[in-house]
């Protein structure tokens, strides 16, 4: 993999990635021990301004500096719950924010550190906020006294276990579905947005950037393990120089791109914007839905290809599942599935119970009615005999059309970039969502970026 040209057409990547990196302290039983010696050449070594702004957060009866330079730091309870802010390490003309709560900086400090540390090799200024919120409005509050503050606070990035923000009454603030919110349950259709912290007015106007790491719960791995794996590989792919030549794009169904014409002329306008990708045809790939009727076993092969800079999807989503073929896939030919040998009326059969299945009262009857009618189907096409001795078959074939977490617990993902354009993929108020999936897991992903509603901003 070879930097990012650093064209307007593609300053958006390029601003997502300048979220991820720094370095250097060690927790021990309970305290924050900076061992690396002051002048030491080691990777997470704090440089001497580093060391003097941490020393500055915490009083001297607070930390013990041994006569080798090593001073470790504990973190009482009173401590936790003191927002305290670590200064970027020298002079910058913009800054980065941190915030993170006080148990993850514990935890994951000296990779936090080693983040820092790499973004203002960079240039860019990086202070720290470390604190324990109850509320969205006690966080805003202090991001609120380090904005008005010089240097000028350009994004803000939370990590780890950061309240996160439900609005009311903020439909227009998405961009494509809009939910009504007198007829849903407030719980499906508040919008989960960070716009509360990084809007400070809440006019849909950003006054800085911002984005989460915030690894999902229900991946089988501690939190602060996956935040410490991840904030690894951020500062890996900082250190390495990597132009955007591997691009590859997927159009799902029902979507936008289900017109052909506009998916086969896509590559036109990309071709403008990432030149080096076009140079040789192995630096390119466009996919379709259609291209095979549980295509999702492809898209895994190419998921974990190496050396891959981005990959876009473009469909359907909710966040738990990324729809890939829909739920009536149409094999052309015997010997289309993953499990064994099937054909199109044996995949149009099962999709048909599949949908059976998930309905009820009016909805299902007027299905079996239009089914009948439509496909002229015996009356006992969904005799619950059939139904029954079928459910375990049709339901392995449902899992083999669209890709889900448990997917994606077995995968590694290697492009650096990927873009869900595609509903509730970034939902990240979910204990597992499909964006945390893709960017905590052991690959090489390091920047996810969803565009849609409502659940689109992170």
């Amino acid at each position: 993999m070879i930097p990012m040209k650093r064209s307007t057409s593609i300053s958006l990547l390029l601003f997502l990635s300048a979220f991820l990196f720094q370095n250097s302290p060690l927790l021990a039983n309970g305290a924050l021990s900076l061992n690396a010696p002051l002048l030491s050449n080691a990777l997470f070594a704090l440089s001497a301004v580093e060391r003097v702004n941490l020393e500055c957060c915490f009083s001297a009866e607070e930390r013990v500096i041994s006569d080798d330079g090593t001073f470790n730091i504990p973190f009482p309870e009173q401590l936790r719950s003191q927002p305290r802010l670590i200064p970027e390490g020298g002079r910058f003309a913009t800054r980065l924010l941190v915030v993170i709560d006080s148990l993850s900086f514990e935890l994951v400090a000296q990779e936090v550190m080693a983040y820092k540390q790499v973004l203002e090799k960079e240039g860019l200024g990086v202070a720290v906020l470390v604190g324990t919120w109850a509320t969205p409005d006690e966080v805003k509050e202090e991001i609120i006294k380090v904005y008005r503050e010089y240097p000028l606070m350009e994004g803000a990035v939370f990590m780890g276990d950061i309240p996160v923000v439900r609005i009311r009454n903020f439909q227009h603030a998405t961009t494509a579905f809009k939910m009504n919110e007198k007829a849903f349950p407030i719980e499906e259709s508040s919008v989960t947005s960070d716009r509360f912290y990084d809007d400070l007015e809440l006019e849909i106007a950003s006054d800085f950037y911002s984005a989460r790491m915030m690894p999902p719960s229900d991946m089988g791995v501690d939190t602060h393990d996956l935040l410490r794996r991840y904030l690894r590989k951020v500062v890996e792919a900082h250190q390495e120089v990597n132009w955007a030549d591997n691009i590859k794009f997927f159009n799902g169904h029902g979507y936008n791109y289900d017109c052909l014409t506009v998916w086969q002329n896509q590559q036109f306008v990309l071709r403008e914007q990432f030149p080096e990708a076009f140079r040789s045809s192995r630096g390119n790939a466009f996919y379709n839905f259609r291209q095979d009727p549980f295509m999702k076993y492809h898209l895994f092969e190419r998921l974990q290809s190496p050396g891959t800079d981005l990959f876009v999807f473009h469909e359907h989503g909710a966040f738990d599942t990324q729809y890939i073929n829909g739920g009536y896939p149409a094999p052309n030919m015997l010997g289309m599935s993953s499990k064994g040998t099937i054909g199109p009326m044996e995949a149009l059969s099962i999709s048909l119970r599949n949908r059976y299945r998930a309905l009820s009262g009016e909805r299902l009857e007027v299905f079996v009615e239009n089914s009948v009618k439509e496909y002229h189907l015996t009356p006992d096409f969904f005799a619950p005999e059939l139904l029954d001795s079928t459910r375990v078959a049709d339901s392995t074939f449902a899992a083999d059309i669209n890709i889900v977490l448990s997917d994606l617990r077995e995968l590694k993902p290697q492009p650096r970039i990927t873009i869900f354009d595609a509903c509730y993929n970034g939902s990240f108020h979910k204990p597992g969502y499909v964006a945390g999936y893709h960017i905590f897991a052991d690959g090489g992903t390091v920047v996810t970026f969803r565009g849609v509603e409502p659940e689109r901003f992170q």
